[in-house]
């Protein structure tokens, strides 16, 4: 991988003119000048050391209320002139906390400490919810952004590998499009269903990672325990993703350029063993297996597995044929030439006979080497006290491994921040991103070919002249010998709009009104001119064996919207320096809209046009076929929030939300509580008198307990509880008939979690350890009943079954070295989790 950053900065400049002196001039002296004097001050003088003692160069220094700066030489002295005595003097270093001090007249030493961020930074909860790390009572897990930007990722999910613990992350295709499945602390379903956990972009709901640019993202946090997920109530069962994009800042423009260009090469992984040993093995294994002897069960294979003509150990051919599927012969004089085009030769090791074979390399012939990701992204921010400003554009193109895939990807992001008054301010959120992919060659099955197309040896790919054949078909078929014969078109367009207003009404209370929409539009399209389909149509592609002229051709479109419309009240206030209370409550209405059609036929007279209008939709054939879908659902939500502390000491948060969805019938509303609690008990008195605050600086004991839902789309689709129809044709009439059973009694599938974790930080925070146990137990998992014949029904979807995950974390953060000029840090993470069923479905009836 190489990387290229580029930034650049708008900086101004001004110019100030200030008077040096008065110039005066006589007849006797005409170059005598008369200087004013200098205002009152010294020089100021001081060298600026790491806690090592080591100089710090480059670091600020200035003089506070002045313009008066500089920064350190390369042995870490500084110099200020006219610096009055009792100013201000203002030290800071990338890495390490600003210091402050004041100047008496005498050289300055000033020694830096590590700045130890673990514990100030601030974790997002949503809904306007933000705590410091240090006063969290739940499981939430901050990535940053450098993790986020490190190399050139198509999501940000690809990036969360390994960065957090109890986070599962399943990167099951080799697409370049591909969106990596992530699981939280085991998920929820053990049954093939979604474990996806909920994803929120700046308060928009997303379905998935896929098409976010990480160069825009300020933070994440992933919300593990159900103490905090309980906000996000009845989505929330397999955990929350909080996504924040970046904004502007109030100072100086700033445009930043990114580029980055990485050379990717497949590495197998596996050993393959040589053409030789793959006859002699192959062929010694026929002779001598059991089952292929008199008597076995694959004796009748016996003859055709050693002497077939078109397998790819058999050695009865003697004489090469364009169309034979496998480059592999008995010897003979007639066809010993093809030892000079590439062919080889060996020892029968079961007869007397020789072998002639040659082998194409399936990799080479269908892969990319290398294959290149490309990332480009320019962004401008700034701002002042009144408003603030953010845009971005970028540009991601990767190629896949396998040759025609690709994925491409052009975002653009804009935010923006106005105080209209003094107690009023706007917030606007819009991001634009249009995404282009293939994901697998039409023919090909690219999963198939990687891991069953390696081990086919000796597969006829090419002729001796170096033209591109078929191939055997399925994982062993060479995509060149079809390259332009399929138009495919897959295209997705996605719009995310949020705007807000925030009214500060008291010291410490706001009223935050908030308007999201996201619109996600996706249109395919698919032709298919002529095109081969065995080893027969390579040889002879204007013929008709071995050729498809079905010209079948395709399209669909749907589109979401999402609309979430919510009002937030938050109050924050600090009583008497000991009591910090935050309260949030609010309310919120979602609402999706999905529809879509699609419509596809085949039987043109011709390869050349792909309109459905050509297709051939006459008394003798109907190809065409169209369909449509609409679909809605709705949740209504309340929610609120409770935190207290006492002197940072001691931490108390409650949580409680109700939906009510639209895809339940007698059982739509559901309540969600969650508490959590926390005692840092390094703040105690006795901690202090035990002399441990110098090793371990920080130490905090916190539990929580909370209630959480599934929406299970594998069971439970819009209008399954109703029932679902479907036409139907009886005695020559068409009518509708029930085709789904309904069951309005269905309730929602809940999660149960509790945790108890214990945060340190040693050596003033230079290393933090983190430690948690959870257990969560999944209730009225969704299963499908099977029903008497005589109902007309086979199954019904209804409550069943309980599925517990329980499991430790241990999280290590340090900063193993830090110099002047080199910082060395260390992140790591160990996760161990036990899924158990613990009850399965038992009933073989309908239950009561």
């Amino acid at each position: 991988m190489k990387n290229i950053n580029f930034k650049l900065g708008l900086v101004a400049i001004a110019v100030t003119a200030s008077p040096l002196g008065t110039f005066a001039t006589t007849a006797g002296n005409p170059a005598v000048v008369n200087l004013l004097p200098p205002p009152a001050g010294v020089t100021c003088t001081g060298v600026v050391l790491d806690n090592t003692g080591e100089s710090v160069i480059g670091a600020s220094v200035k003089v506070l209320g002045t313009k008066m700066g500089t920064v350190t030489d390369i042995d870490g002295k500084f110099t200020l002139a006219n610096v009055e005595k009792g100013a201000t003097i203002e030290i800071s270093y990338i890495g390490y906390t600003p210091q402050q001090v004041k100047f008496n007249g005498t050289p300055l030493t000033i020694t830096l400490k590590e700045d130890a961020k673990a514990l100030d930074e601030v974790v997002v909860m949503g809904y306007g919810v933000a705590q410091k790390r240090a006063k969290v009572t739940n499981s939430i897990a901050k990535v940053s952004e450098k993790t986020l930007t490190v190399g050139a990722n198509a999501n940000p999910a690809q990036a969360l590998a390994g960065a957090v613990s109890g986070v599962k992350v399943d990167i099951t295709s080799g697409s370049p499009a591909a969106t990596p499945s992530i699981t939280i602390r085991g998920g929820s379903n053990y049954d093939g269903g979604s474990n996806e956990p909920l994803v929120i972009v700046d308060g928009v709901i997303r379905s998935s990672l896929s098409d976010i640019n990480p160069n825009d993202i300020e933070s994440m946090d992933v919300m593990k325990d159900a103490g905090a997920t309980a906000l996000y109530g009845a989505r929330a069962g397999n955990g929350v993703i909080i996504i924040t994009t970046k904004q502007g800042k109030s100072g100086k423009a700033d445009v930043t350029f990114n580029a980055k260009v990485g050379l990717n090469y497949y590495n197998l992984g596996y050993n393959m063993c040589s053409d030789q040993d793959y006859l002699y093995y192959y062929r010694l294994a026929v002779q001598n297996c059991e089952w292929t002897l008199p008597g076995g069960n694959y004796a009748a294979n016996y003859n055709s597995n050693l002497y077939g003509t078109n397998n790819p150990g058999g050695i009865g051919r003697t004489e090469l044929s364009q169309g034979q599927s496998y480059n592999i012969l008995r010897k003979t004089d007639d066809n010993a030439y093809l030892l000079q085009k590439g062919w080889s030769e060996m020892l029968d090791p079961v007869s007397d006979n020789y072998i002639l074979y040659r082998n194409i390399d399936p990799l080479e012939m269908n892969g990319r080497k290398p294959y290149i990701t490309q990332d480009y992204n320019a962004s401008i921010s700034g701002g002042n006290d009144r408003g603030r400003y953010y845009a971005s554009l970028g540009l991601y193109d990767a190629d896949g491994f396998i040759k025609g895939t690709f994925y491409k990807r052009y975002n653009f992001a804009l935010t923006g921040s106005y105080k209209i008054t003094k107690w009023l301010e706007s917030n606007s959120v819009f991001n634009y991103t249009r995404a282009n992919w293939l994901n697998d060659d039409p023919i090909l099955n690219t999963s198939y070919f990687m891991n069953r197309g390696m081990a086919f040896k000796f597969v006829r790919y090419r002729d001796e002249d170096g033209n591109d054949l078929y191939g055997t078909g399925g994982p062993t078929t060479n995509i060149n010998v079809n390259k332009g014969n399929f138009d495919r078109d897959y295209q997705s367009d996605k719009f995310a709009m949020t705007q807000s207003l925030t009214a500060t009404l008291l010291p410490g209370l706001t009223l935050k009104g908030t308007m999201s929409w996201f619109y996600n539009e996706e249109y395919d399209e698919e032709f298919n001119h002529k095109y081969i389909t065995s080893q027969g149509g390579a040889v002879n592609p204007d013929g008709n064996n071995g050729v498809s002229r079905s010209y079948n051709t395709s399209a669909s479109f749907s589109r979401i919207f999402d609309q979430t419309y919510n009002v937030v009240a938050n109050f924050n206030r600090t009583f008497d320096d000991k009591h910090t209370v935050n309260v949030m409550a609010g309310t919120e209405f979602y609402k999706r809209r999905y529809r879509g059609f699609s419509a596809s036929g085949y039987g043109a007279p011709t390869g050349y046009f792909p309109g459905l209008g050509l297709t051939q939709n006459d008394a003798d054939v109907q190809s065409r076929e169209m369909s449509s879908f609409h679909n809605e659902e709705a949740i209504m939500s309340y929610f609120g929030r409770a935190e207290y502390d006492y002197m940072d000491k001691y931490l108390f948060a409650a949580t409680f939300r109700a939906d009510g969805y639209s895809r339940l019938v007698n059982n739509k509303w559901g309540t969600f509580p969650g508490v959590s609690g926390g005692w840092v008990f390094s703040k105690e008195n006795f901690w202090n008198k035990l002399g441990l605050e110098n090793i371990i600086n920080y130490g905090k004991l916190r539990a929580s307990y909370g209630m959480n839902a599934t929406i299970n789309s594998s069971y439970l689709g819009y209008y399954t509880l109703q029932g679902a129809y479907s036409a139907y044709k009886y005695d020559g009439v068409y009518g509708y008939r029930v085709s789904t059973l309904p069951n309005p009694n269905l309730k929602w599938e809940k999660t149960r979690t509790a945790e108890v974790g214990l945060d340190l930080g040693f050596l003033n925070n230079r290393f933090n350890l983190g430690f948690t146990y959870y257990n969560r137990l999944t209730m009225d998992k969704y299963s499908a009943l099977s029903l008497p014949r005589t109902t007309g029904f086979s199954t019904v979807t209804y409550n069943n079954g309980q599925y517990r995950n329980a499991g430790i974390e241990l999280d290590l953060q340090g900063t193993l070295l830090r110099t002047r000029d080199f910082q060395w840090t260390l992140n790591a993470n160990i996760t161990y989790n036990k899924n158990t069923i613990v009850k399965l479905p038992v009933y073989t009836s309908v239950p009561p």
